[in-house]
């Protein structure tokens, strides 16, 4: 019995044990058809964020912890490349290309090669050159250290409080690290530059021949981008990845949909360098994004239209038919519209929706016919509607009456046409004279066909007794 119950027991015990990692197991499933429903135990970085282009934070994981950035650095140092120009310009490949590490990425360029300035863009970006990192920041800042000066001068410009540049590729130093926070800023700015965001976004790459080498071709590794890859992710535009041992896998990404920018930062995803290892920043980096597109509905032109001119489409019809159902009011309706393929990304806030429909309504133009008169056939066109923005998408049309409305009859018109009723008046009370005259008119014939008769049988009466009293009768 003593035995049975230390069984009991124990085994209590080892289901109390198992109960909370049973429910940790759970909790860290991901099921891909429920993105909204994203948590920090489903990702593998140590640090993460996904943020909208306006800067709106959508979700974080340790999002101001202090990382090292690898070769996501290598961001800012392409940032600020761009931003130097001279891109078609022939430049000279200096030495400090050569001096990095030995088991550094590299394009490669050799020092003294001379090369378009664009080509060392791409190369930096498609092959994450250390070598050409170095070469950028010697063209662009006249040495490494004052390049490195530059970044974190235009890092505070940004915004990255808690940011520190030591070198332009990103190799491991004390004084060198960033938050996903800071990333996510650098990243929106990025992103608006045209030369920036058409190199991130390329997978495919030939730089121009040199005397040292014929061309070069340059293909991205992003799983992202590889649409024969479990991993591709149709909307990514970017940005970098990046991997040391210290930093461990990282990937800072953009994707668009509909004009929506999403930016995600997805820091130390795993530590190990393997092919399994590689695939965690793109599978937390595809987290990031669902959940962030997630958060937002997509409206079309119709749905935006309609949210922008509720309860104001209508007109009211002069001179509807009296026994109208609707008191003469007609509806209309957008007909012939071409350009609607436009839709946009919502956030999921009514006020987000409200600013939404506001900025659409202010680049809508809508005409409408004024002193619309009755008739009105059903489908007749009474406006016009045309819609502009920032972005270049474009909308026309046509506005319809919803129905048909059918004119007063002509006696009702009449009937309530002020003349005509005035005229009614004087009519109706010559009438009344008329027949007053006519009346006394009768009276008086009648009284003087009455006198005469009178007078004639009293003649007569006299007649008789004349001849009586000639005893004639």
């Amino acid at each position: 019995m003593n035995m049975r119950k230390s069984l009991l027991i124990l085994f209590a015990v080892l289901l109390a044990l198992i109960s909370p990692l049973s429910a940790m197991a759970e909790s860290a499933a991901y099921d891909p058809t429920y993105p909204f429903a994203l948590s920090a135990d489903h990702l593998n970085a140590q640090s993460a964020l996904v943020i909208d282009g306006t800067g709106r934070v959508l979700f974080t994981k340790n999002p101001d912890a202090r990382m090292s950035p690898a070769s996501t650095t290598k961001i800012m140092t392409l940032l600020l490349a761009c931003e130097y120009g001279h891109l078609d310009e022939i430049v000279t490949v200096p030495k400090e290309a050569a001096e990095i590490a030995a088991d550094s990425s590299v394009v490669p360029v050799t020092p003294g090669e001379q090369m378009p300035f664009i080509d060392l863009l791409y190369g930096l970006e498609l092959h994450s050159g250390n070598d050409a990192a170095n070469a950028i920041a010697v063209i662009v800042g006249g040495s490494i250290s004052d390049f490195v000066s530059m970044m974190n001068a235009r890092a505070r410009e940004i915004g990255m409080t808690n940011t520190s540049y030591s070198n332009a590729h990103g190799l491991t130093d004390a004084k060198h690290y960033t938050t996903a926070t800071d990333m996510a800023k650098l990243a929106i700015v990025a992103m608006q530059n045209e030369t920036f965001r058409k190199i991130v976004s390329t997978s495919e790459y030939e730089m121009s021949a040199t005397e040292l080498r014929g061309p070069l071709w340059l293909t991205s590794t992003y799983d992202l981008y590889n649409p024969l890859s479990d991993l591709y992710y149709e909307n990514c535009i970017g940005i970098k990845s990046g991997f040391t041992s210290h930093a461990g896998q990282c990937f800072v990404g953009a994707a668009e949909q509909n004009d929506l920018l999403l930016i995600s930062v997805a820091l130390n995803c795993s530590s190990a360098n393997d092919a399994a290892a590689k695939r965690t920043k793109f599978i937390d980096t595809t987290r990031l994004l669902d959940y962030g597109f997630s958060q937002y509905d997509e409206y079309n032109f119709a749905e935006l239209f309609e949210l922008a001119t509720a309860n104001s489409l209508y007109l009211n019809v002069i001179d509807a038919h009296q026994n109208d159902p609707y008191g003469g009011q007609l509806t209309l309706m957008p007909s012939q519209l071409t350009g609607t393929d436009l839709s946009t990304m919502v956030y999921g806030e009514q006020s987000a929706i409200d600013a939404a429909v506001a900025a659409f309504r202010q680049n809508l133009v809508i005409n409408i016919e004024q002193n619309v008169v009755a008739p009105v056939i059903n489908g007749q066109t009474l406006g016009t509607i045309s819609y502009s923005d920032k972005n270049g998408n474009t909308m026309s049309g046509v506005l319809i009456a919803s129905r048909g409305v059918e004119a007063q009859s002509f006696w009702y018109k009449l009937s309530i046409n002020p003349i005509f009723r005035a005229l009614v008046i004087i009519l109706a009370v010559l009438a009344v004279l008329i027949i007053i005259l006519r009346i006394r008119v009768t009276i008086r014939r009648n009284r003087r066909r009455k006198i005469a008769m009178e007078r004639r049988r009293r003649e007569l009466e006299r007649y008789r007794q004349e001849q009586r009293s000639r005893g004639k009768w």
